[in-house]
């Protein structure tokens, strides 16, 4: 889903050579279009094989060739590169079910995160991989409870990511409902990023409002 930010314009400027005469700007772009399709291409096939890893490993994942994706992936991006006109990396959505009936527990996608490090760790290409857990920690915005913010809930929560995970893992579904909201099992997203970091993580930063 990630486009590539090399952009034909960009490699037109170089002006290089072919058999010792110089590319006009046409043939240049061309050429940039072929390279990035075949560069979308490989990620295609990285993709596929992420998700042939995955089955491996027992979990039931959907390709989707098209995605209309939502603020669940452009904040954390607008976040991290501010506004470009394409993401200067490429980037696999994981969407994960908490909002139809059933939601997966924590520790289904706590373990679906240590196969999505696993399976990154068996491609042989030195990749720096950034992944991030989203969803939105307690709120309800519905029903008598609507405007429900549980902030022990929430900060207890922060803290168990990198200090104690394992009762994050064993918390019942109906605990986030009960506690923090029926939005709040969007939660359960984070334990995916969480499972993928390791055992030992080290918080380096917060901000919470």
């Amino acid at each position: 889903m990630g486009l590539s930010g090399w952009k034909p314009e960009q490699v037109a400027g170089r002006k290089p050579r072919v058999g010792g005469q110089a590319l006009q700007r046409e043939d240049v772009a061309a050429q940039a279009r072929v390279d990035s399709g075949h560069e979308r291409a490989v990620a295609r096939h990285r993709e596929r094989l992420e998700v042939a890893a995955l089955v491996l490993d027992e979990f039931d994942m959907t390709i989707v060739n098209e995605l209309q994706v939502d603020h669940g992936l452009t904040v954390p991006l607008s976040l991290l590169y501010g506004q470009p006109k394409e993401w200067p990396a490429r980037v696999i959505p994981l969407a994960v079910n908490v909002v139809q009936y059933p939601a997966p527990t924590g520790h289904r996608c706590y373990m679906l995160g240590k196969a999505i490090r696993k399976a990154v760790e068996s491609w042989d290409e030195d990749l720096k991989v950034v992944i991030f857990g989203t969803g939105g920690l307690s709120h309800q915005i519905q029903g008598p409870r609507a405007g429900l913010v549980n902030t022990k809930f929430d900060t207890d929560f922060l803290d168990d990511l990198s200090r104690n995970p394992q009762r994050l893992v064993d918390l019942p579904p109906l605990e986030y409902l009960r506690d923090a909201g029926n939005e709040a099992i969007e939660m359960v997203m984070w334990l995916t990023m969480r499972g993928a970091l390791g055992e030992r993580v080290e918080e380096v930063y917060r901000f919470y409002h």
